[in-house]
């Protein structure tokens, strides 16, 4: 990497949040996704807000170079392996969490994880009850740009479906929200959808394509106060189908699925 381009990385953020160690781009340079080969960035830079990161872009642009956002990297499909010398955005130092019980909503930041987030809702007797089964390690933004789905989905869909907005910085650096808060006299994240196009839903699931996702506004619910965990077994999976669809056509409340067939468990 260019020394020009890590000095004005580091005037960005300042040099301790700035590497360009061995040992340090080898470990950005791989993710959970083993099935991929590693490659290795050219420098890792660690900015604490979304101003710094539309600076970081901004040289990105200056200079030519090609930036791979991270947050988790707890993703299995090598999203988040950079190109050979790119600019890794690490995101983890972003983690506002602010709460609006009055609109059942919260904004958190693209290092918040959903442990991170769970923990500080459950105190207030709410929750998100889409999550990744790596969600201890896996962030929301993160999650959100894969549109990812786990336990919860059975009932109440894929991410995509609890996000109230977005805060996104574009390639060229400049920063736009999403949702309700696009509009400056808005009380808070409370609704997805306007008059015009869904622009929220063009950057879930794109991967960190088209912008850095910095903040995610999410729905939540009162957190229910008693589960129930049953296990049932069938000879055949049409079975176990037909079983679901009873279950949900008597608006039986599912919130929690997990089918597996004995041969893959090894029982």
């Amino acid at each position: 990497m260019k020394r020009e381009v890590v000095e004005e990385l580091e005037s960005i953020v300042g040099e301790e949040y700035v590497s360009t160690e061995p040992a340090v781009l080898l470990t950005y340079s791989h993710s959970a996704s083993v099935g991929y080969d590693g490659r290795t960035p050219g420098v890792v830079v660690r900015p604490a807000n979304t101003a710094e990161v539309a600076e970081i872009l901004k040289v990105a642009n200056k200079y030519g170079v090609p930036v791979t956002p991270r947050s988790g990297g707890t993703s299995l499909q090598g999203e988040v392996i950079p190109p050979e010398g790119a600019i890794v955005v690490e995101l983890l130092r972003l983690k506002e969490i602010k709460f609006y019980e009055d609109l059942r909503s919260v904004r958190v930041g693209a290092g918040v994880t959903f442990g991170q987030l769970d923990k500080f809702l459950s105190e207030r007797g709410y929750w998100v009850p889409v999550y990744p089964e790596s969600s201890l390690a896996c962030t929301v933004a993160g999650n959100v740009v894969v549109n990812g789905a786990g336990p919860g989905s059975s009932k109440y869909g894929s991410i995509a479906e609890m996000v109230f907005g977005l805060e996104v910085v574009l390639p060229t650096g400049e920063v736009i929200q999403t949702g309700s808060e696009g509009n400056p006299f808005a009380p808070g994240p409370y609704l997805r959808y306007s008059f015009g196009p869904d622009i929220t839903g063009l950057f879930i699931g794109s991967l960190g394509i088209f912008g850095i996702v910095t903040a995610v506004s999410l729905k939540v619910y009162r957190r229910m106060q008693y589960f129930d965990y049953n296990t049932y077994g069938f000879d055949k999976a049409e079975q176990m189908e037909q079983f679901i669809v009873e279950m949900k056509n008597n608006e039986i409340n599912i919130c929690l699925l997990y089918t597996s067939d004995a041969a893959d468990e090894g029982l």
